[in-house]
């Protein structure tokens, strides 16, 4: 599975820690879509005055991760 993870910085390696509150907690967002993605990295670009906006791509292996960690999953609405 491909997820993508919007911001003012690419992540690469390691999780940065949280600089506020979340709207569901502490955590690493990250979406299936990459249009929402790319939305959320304006937004983040903007709110911190930076220049920069990055959307890093992750492909993952959701079974192991879900043993991993503890993951919150929204479905999309159809139509």
């Amino acid at each position: 599975m491909i997820i993508y993870h919007g911001s003012d910085v690419v992540v690469e390696r390691s999780l940065l820690k949280p600089k506020r509150t979340l709207d569901f907690g502490p955590g690493f967002y990250t979406s299936t879509n990459k249009e929402q993605a790319v939305s959320f990295a304006q937004k983040v670009m903007i709110r911190n005055d930076n220049h920069t906006k990055a959307v890093s791509m992750y492909e993952i292996d959701l079974e192991e991760i879900e043993h991993r960690l503890s993951v919150l999953k929204f479905k999309m609405k159809n139509g």
